[in-house]
């Protein structure tokens, strides 16, 4: 397996991955490094403070060389509409800092993420077992949980897209392909696309 590098910064991950993959360091940037893959990890009450702190915005660049990912744990849909507006809108602008999301339910299923890549195996659509769930599931659940449209719907997104982020960036047009205008305009509201959707 590949070493998994944790930040000198961060306990609460370090505590649960196994003792003899990993190094304890400096990272130039964020919370883990795993090869060339390298993870900013946030609380989703961590992640709407530093947006609205700023913080964020000098946490987001980085060196050219590798991939990078802001994993973001936690249920995004169970913050007030304003903060999910907040949340939602900043995520569909990682795009542009060449940044991917990963969606994870706890510190565990954090864990399970960098598992993955320290396993050398760097294909998203892979599954990570977790009490029955797989990465392609934790993706769709973002989703699904969104009144109308549902696991069934959120996965045929998921599918056709690929990531979180590709869903919320894809244009109304590319979304009626797996949404009706109903899904559509309820989703584009929860996501914060649109406050006036079709």
């Amino acid at each position: 397996m590949i070493p998994i590098l944790v930040d000198t910064r961060e306990s609460k991950i370090l505590n649960l991955l196994p003792e003899n993959i990993v190094k304890v360091e400096e990272l130039e940037w964020g919370d883990f490094q795993v090869g060339h893959h390298y993870f900013e990890r946030k609380t989703v009450s961590d992640f709407i403070a530093s947006i609205e702190s700023k913080r964020i915005l000098h946490q987001l660049p980085h060196p050219k060389e590798g991939k990078y990912y802001m994993i973001l744990e936690g249920n995004p849909l169970s913050l007030p509409k304003r903060r999910q507006d907040l949340l939602f809108n900043f995520i569909r602008a990682l795009p542009k800092y060449d940044i991917h999301l990963l969606i994870s339910r706890s510190p565990e299923d954090t864990v399970n993420h960098l598992l993955y890549y320290s396993r050398g195996t760097h294909r998203l659509q892979a599954p990570v077992k977790k009490a029955g769930r797989d990465i392609r599931m934790e993706r769709a659940s973002m989703f699904g949980v969104i009144r109308g449209i549902g696991m069934k719907t959120a996965l045929k997104l998921i599918d056709r897209f690929g990531s979180p982020v590709n869903v919320i960036g894809a244009s109304d047009e590319a979304l009626l392909k797996v949404l009706n205008r109903t899904q559509l305009k309820r989703f584009n509201l929860i996501t914060g696309r649109s406050e006036d959707a079709i």
